[in-house]
This record gives structure tokens, C-alpha cells and sequence, in this order.
């Protein structure tokens, strides 16, 4: 979903001195990238609900695994696509959201690379 938010604000941003045909098209694009992103913003609280689920409840141990990784750069991707919407279509008040999908992608990032090399560590010293 955040990508076709990127691809779909980078469009619009083209829409301005672009063709004519891609100007008349700016206001479908403008509704599909907010629903896009609406869409993308909705996967936040099901994907923290999913994780609370496994490690909380069902108390599965939080260890690393390379899947991770794939939860890594949706928050990067969230993050880049919310500051090009934000840059072409006015919704005042989320200013603030790039800035913090930036830390959490950056901590995220840091706290999945710690676990890899952890566990790199760990394999190398039992001879693996």
C-alpha cells in the first residue's frame, strides 16, 4: 500500500506540469492515494495487535528471525509515502508522522540488526 501512495503522490507531483490527460486524472489519483494510505495506516495497529497476540498471550519467545526483516521496511516505506503525500495533497495536522515513522523504521531497523548479529554471534562461537 505504501508504495502505490509513493507511486500515486509522485504522479499527482507530475499532474502539475505534466500532460493534460494526467491533470484530469489528478482528483481519481488524489482519492486512491488517500484510501491507499488509509489502507497502509490500518495495518499498523493490526500488525502491533498480531505481535501482543503472539508474544504476549500465547508467550512465544521474541527471538530473531529473517522475517522480521519484511516487517522492517514497511515502516520505512510507510514513512517516505506519508512525507510525499503530505508534500502533494493538503491534510494539515500530519506533519508530525513522517518524523515518527522515521525514528520507529530507524529503531525497528537497529533492534532487528541487533538480533541478526546476536544471533550471528552466537551460531560463529558454537562452531556453527
Amino acid at each position: 500500500m505504501a508504495i502505490t501512495v509513493l507511486a500515486g503522490s509522485n504522479l499527482l507531483l507530475a499532474s502539475a506540469s505534466g500532460p493534460a490527460r494526467l491533470a484530469r486524472l489528478a482528483p481519481f489519483l488524489e482519492g486512491t492515494v488517500v484510501m491507499a494510505w488509509a489502507t497502509a495506516t490500518f495495518w499498523f495497529p493490526l500488525m502491533i495487535a498480531i505481535g501482543c497476540w503472539r508474544h504476549l498471550v500465547r508467550r512465544l519467545p521474541l527471538r530473531y528471525h529473517p522475517g522480521y526483516w519484511a516487517m522492517v521496511f514497511p515502516l520505512g516505506m510507510y514513512g517516505v509515502a506519508t512525507h510525499r503525500m503530505l508534500a502533494v495533497i493538503d491534510l494539515d495536522g500530519f506533519d508530525w508522522l513522517p518524523k515518527l515513522m522515521l525514528a520507529v523504521a530507524v529503531l525497528a531497523w537497529a533492534v532487528t540488526f541487533t538480533g541478526l548479529a546476536k544471533t550471528l554471534l552466537r551460531f560463529n562461537k558454537a562452531g556453527g
